[in-house]
């Protein structure tokens, strides 16, 4: 399927029911949103080893229900007539370190893993939006189950295949859950759907300048992107992009007559998303 996660590395499968909600067939999801955080203390926690097979269901992790944009409660929003209705599952996120299978996997409780379950893993939160086709969500509510059989509510669950490659997995772990504390803004690494957002600062130089040179400045919230620059004769074709003379600056001399313009790039280091600044003039 398509997806707007664009981390090379990251190859995990998902997958989920379909739902009969007693309007239609089969009611297939409208979009899926996945995502990996760090319960309690962060510190601990640990990669997913690949192959590991993880189920979440109201047993194990936790399932819950929300109606448009109404709270989540734990049961089938029956009579809700938002254009859509989700479906939160948690995973378990305590390992025994035995096996890759999902029984190998139980709940924390009481805030940590337990003794025999020691090692954390992020909790994986997946949420399932579907379309309420009928206008009111009545029941009542079935999920597939595999071969065909449907079975109630009740027994909604969801799966996750891990399969991200090492070490980048490794190291986003670190960047995004275990250095990151709780209600912190996450860097730019941590959101790769988003781009880094660079902007040229009001020091920038504009208009003429005596010289033939000049410092131009800019500046970025994304403290682990990467940045490159160009200067380039205006109305001519433009330059490569090439390393700037400073962390936040870039010195241009030897301009001659004519208008020049500036521009700075930043790239983040694992979704290679960019952000290209408008260009400053320098005239000359």
């Amino acid at each position: 399927k398509d997806t707007s996660c664009n981390l090379p590395f990251a190859t995990s499968s998902y997958w989920n029911p379909v739902i009969k909600d007693g309007t239609t067939e089969d009611n297939q999801p409208k979009r899926i949103s996945v995502y990996y955080t760090g319960k309690n203390d962060q510190t601990k926690v640990q990669p997913i080893p690949d192959g590991l097979q993880l189920v979440g269901n109201k047993d194990n992790g936790r399932v819950d229900y929300r109606c448009g944009d109404e709270p989540p409660v734990t049961s089938p929003p029956y009579g809700c007539t938002a254009d859509e209705y989700r479906i939160r599952v948690h995973f378990p996120e305590c390992w025994d370190h035995s096996s890759r299978e999902p029984d190998s996997l139980v709940r924390m409780r009481g805030g940590s893993c337990p003794s025999s379950h020691p090692y954390q893993i992020p909790t994986i939160r997946m949420s399932v939006h579907y379309e309420n086709v009928g206008g009111v969500l009545e029941g009542p509510l079935q999920v597939s189950a595999g071969g065909g059989e449907f079975l109630g509510a009740d027994f909604f669950h969801a799966d996750v295949f891990a399969a991200s490659q090492e070490p980048d997995f490794r190291d986003i772990i670190k960047k995004c859950v275990n250095n990151v504390a709780d209600g912190a803004v996450p860097p730019a690494v941590c959101r790769p759907g988003l781009r880094p957002d660079t902007t040229l600062a009001p020091s920038r130089p504009f208009g003429t300048v005596a010289s033939g040179s000049g410092t131009f400045t800019f500046s970025s919230p994304e403290p682990d992107a990467t940045f490159e620059c160009r200067v380039s004769k205006f109305g001519t074709t433009p330059r490569s992009f090439g390393p700037c003379s400073g962390d936040g600056t870039h010195d241009v001399s030897g301009l001659r007559n004519g208008a020049y313009t500036f521009e700075v790039r930043a790239v983040e280091p694992f979704s290679g998303q960019e952000d290209l600044t408008p260009a400053a003039v320098l005239g000359r």
